[in-house]
């Protein structure tokens, strides 16, 4: 054979192999193990709830409407949410500060927020036909509207504040609440504890029938939650805890998941110890810096509203509703959201790692919910008023609320969900136990 010959059969030989590797790289499919993206190479920060704005989060907790001497609340707690949705379109000009006055009870409406806000906090609630109007820093917890003739205006005030904040409303705004109020169906008499007007805490008259209900628990995820608070989630390291709860920590923050691993506990080991007890935002700025921080990880996994504001502190704290009452007793302490600020920086954020649901049993079947009947406002008055137990002058609220009752111990993800009666002392809500409740089932006693 010619050494052209041998020459060319190498070639083709070369030829061939090349393209068999070629095939090969096509066709070549690696065996790759997909990253995890929440352990902070691709940053996971979505723990599976939603945004909200500031306006949706203020709902006020009652609006009572006074009439003849008598008050007057809405017979169920949607109306409220309904009310409140129609009130956020009314247009309000004409923006001045007087001397506070609580108007004349005489035909007009008293709308009573869960905290004391900021004048800024108007702008949230309602239109401002001048935007370019500076607010003056006062407080609200209420606003009282009255209309008269062609006429309507609304004042902002708290019932100890010196200076309150009035505007009017375009009286074509008011029609759909004018007209509502002459609606006997929706309202029921209410009664004001102690007939105090500082206080000014009204109670139904009469016995209030309310839902209960059977709940489960979903998990959060918490590796989202890892990314958002640890500015390096991948030097974080694990801890057991006692009870199997877990503590994760880079050494300058923890994140401890307690209660079962049901409830979140983030703290800023930095400022742990700094002397600073005020914060850097105003009143305005710690509600709005919160619930910006809180929509970040879209973590208002359940109906939640604004309950207190501590600009002082930095502190906004946010309950969990069910059927538009709030969760206000549960036994691991989970259900509410807490965050703070200080100095701008985030100090502290606890919150729940489940989100809670009906439970829907093949059972269940129409009209056989459970109600439970609560005794009047007239009866906790005379409770309160008789017992050596409670010092009258330190309860700031009174309110029916939800208790949340585990079903196994606590180590069972299914509860109870009871009303009740709760009082409000230096903060902190309390069952009022000394009262009894009646339990009827599909309309039977």
């Amino acid at each position: 054979m010619s050494r052209e010959a041998i020459k060319t059969i190498i070639l083709i030989i070369l030829v061939a192999f090349s393209l068999l590797l070629t095939l090969a790289l096509w066709n070549y499919q690696p065996n790759l193990e997909t990253v995890d993206q929440g352990d902070g190479l691709i940053e996971e920060t979505d723990i599976g709830g939603s945004e909200k704005n500031v306006r949706k989060l203020l709902a006020p907790e009652q609006i009572i409407y006074h009439n003849d001497g008598t008050h007057y609340g809405y017979k169920n707690q949607e109306y409220i949410e309904e009310a409140y949705r129609r009130m956020q379109y009314w247009s309000l000009f004409n923006i001045s500060v007087s001397e506070a006055e609580i108007p004349e009870e005489e035909g007009s409406l008293e709308i009573i927020f869960p905290s004391t806000l900021n004048s800024e906090s108007i702008r949230n609630i309602f239109p401002i036909e001048n935007q370019e109007v500076t607010l003056p820093s006062l407080s609200f917890d209420r606003a009282f509207v009255q209309w008269k003739g062609g006429e309507a205006e609304i004042r902002f005030l708290t019932p100890e504040g010196g200076q309150m904040l009035e505007a009017s409303i375009r009286p074509g705004d008011m029609t759909a609440i004018t007209q509502e109020v002459d609606d006997d169906s929706m309202w029921e008499e209410h009664t004001m504890f102690q007939q105090d007007e500082d206080r000014r805490i009204y109670l139904p008259a009469e016995r209030k029938e309310v839902p209960k209900d059977v709940v489960v628990t979903e998990t959060l995820p918490s590796k989202p939650l890892k990314n958002v608070l640890f500015e390096d989630p991948t030097v974080v390291k694990q801890f057991p805890l006692s009870g199997g709860d877990l503590r994760h920590s880079d050494g300058l923050s923890r994140m401890d998941l307690i209660a079962g691993q049901k409830k979140m506990r983030y703290l800023n080991l930095v400022t742990e110890n700094s002397s600073q007890s005020t914060s850097a935002f105003n009143p305005e700025e710690v509600l709005q810096e919160s619930v910006s921080f809180v929509n970040n990880h879209y973590g208002f996994t359940d109906p939640f509203r604004v309950r207190n504001v501590r600009s002082a502190y930095g502190d906004v704290s946010f309950d969990m509703y069910y059927n538009n009452r709030p969760i206000l007793k549960d036994s691991e302490n989970f259900t509410g959201i807490n965050v703070r600020f200080e100095e701008g920086i985030l100090q502290e954020y606890k919150r729940p790692m489940v989100s809670i649901n009906p439970y829907q049993s093949e059972a269940d079947a129409p009209g056989e919910n459970q109600v439970s009947t609560l005794v009047s406002g007239k009866t906790v008055e005379t409770v309160i008023i008789d017992s050596p137990k409670y010092d009258k002058g330190e309860i700031t609220d009174i309110e029916i609320g939800y208790k949340l009752v585990s079903q196994g111990g606590g180590f069972s993800n299914y509860y109870d969900l009871i009303p009740a009666w709760f009082i409000q002392v230096n903060d902190e809500w309390k069952e009022l136990k000394d009262v009894d409740t009646t339990v009827r089932r599909g309309g039977g006693v």
